[in-house]
């Protein structure tokens, strides 16, 4: 009879060690689901809200031409501009607010604002008030 129990030990220690181990894989399937969750819905923070404003407010006004230029001083230009060049980016990132892009996706975001550029029509806009020509001349 001491034989019969001895034998059924290791299986039952590895039964154990099984069950234990399954338990923690639940538990840390359920802490990668929350984390992954946490990631997705936390988005930036206040300093990484200000980098973007400046980002967005430097890469503007160089498609504007600078500070100096007639279409930065034209209010209904410059504001179109910005509207603009924010529009895209919520639309890029799906948010309803430039303050609510992923933090996970912050870096995306300030690599991408520098190479925004205005839809067409904004720009023809930007280039009559800086007399960059008549866009529709014919070159040559």
């Amino acid at each position: 009879e001491l034989l019969k129990t001895q034998s059924n030990l290791p299986i039952n220690n590895t039964e154990l060690l099984l069950e234990a181990a399954l338990k923690h894989e639940r538990g840390l399937t359920l802490v990668n689901q929350r984390l992954d969750k946490l990631e997705t819905e936390t988005t930036i923070n206040r300093s990484q809200q200000r980098k973007i404003q400046g980002l967005v407010s430097s890469t503007v006004i160089k498609v504007l031409g600078g500070k100096k230029t007639l279409a930065y001083q034209d209010s209904s230009i410059k504001q179109s501009a910005f509207s603009n060049c924010y529009k895209q980016l919520k639309a890029l990132f799906d948010v309803a607010s430039y303050i609510d892009i992923p933090k996970v996706r912050y870096e995306e975001a300030v690599a991408l604002i520098p190479r925004w550029k205005p839809n067409l029509e904004l720009q023809a806009r930007i280039d009559m008030a800086n007399d960059n020509g008549d866009m529709f001349k014919e070159i040559g």
